[in-house]
């Protein structure tokens, strides 16, 4: 459950941004080409990321590598949100699909190793479902409260807030990664494993 929601949420972001583009063309104002731009930040910076965490998988604690990456990720989001200029926008946005590189390379790694043997397709493919399923809850999120959330809160136009609200949702399992660091079957995914301290695997079971 844990990696189903992490990404769900992460994923979530992107759907997020198709709602809002109008709401940014209109405070930066800007043409439909630059608000473009934004997207394709986020996918080069993706992109260019995923090789690099799958190499970093090879040598960090896993556990760590994904909450270090998801916490930088919220405050990508938080730097998305109070952007002041639409350069520093596109910026912080290529930067956020950076290190949604933790999360598309690091959790089904995590999964394909922890899953009991022969259901590693079944978790990873309850866990892929979280990809569409998180990017219409974007959708659907960002809609609900452009809809009903006042333009101005606090000084914020309600499409940064729809940020911050997206992005204070990873922060409950972003500790619960850190917490979990002190497993050892977290922080070590041998082959081995899911073998080992019974405590640990079965509080590790129960969180996925």
């Amino acid at each position: 459950m844990l990696c189903f929601l992490m990404n769900f949420f992460t994923v979530a972001d992107k759907g997020l941004l198709s709602v809002l583009l109008p709401n940014i063309e209109e405070t930066f104002d800007i043409g439909h080409l630059e608000a473009g731009f934004i997207s394709t930040a986020y996918t080069i910076g993706h992109s260019f990321a995923a090789l690099s965490f799958g190499l970093l998988f090879n040598h960090c604690p896993p556990m760590i590598l994904l909450a270090c990456g998801v916490t930088g990720w919220v405050g990508c989001v938080v730097a998305n949100a109070m952007a002041p200029s639409y350069y520093s926008l596109l910026i912080s946005r290529g930067i956020t699909g950076v290190l949604e590189g933790a999360v598309i390379v690091v959790l089904p790694a995590v999964l394909n190793k922890i899953a009991p043997n022969g259901k590693q397709t079944r978790w990873l493919g309850f866990f892929f479902i979280s990809n569409a399923v998180g990017v219409s809850y974007g959708q659907f999120f960002g809609g609900l409260w452009l809809e009903n959330f006042p333009n101005d809160f606090y000084g914020l136009n309600n499409w940064r807030t729809a940020y911050l609200a997206n992005g204070a949702c990873q922060i409950p399992l972003i500790l619960v990664c850190f917490i979990c660091c002190g497993f050892e079957n977290f922080s070590r995914l041998d082959g081995d494993s899911v073998e080992g301290n019974s405590l640990s695997g079965i509080v590790f079971l129960f969180i996925i």
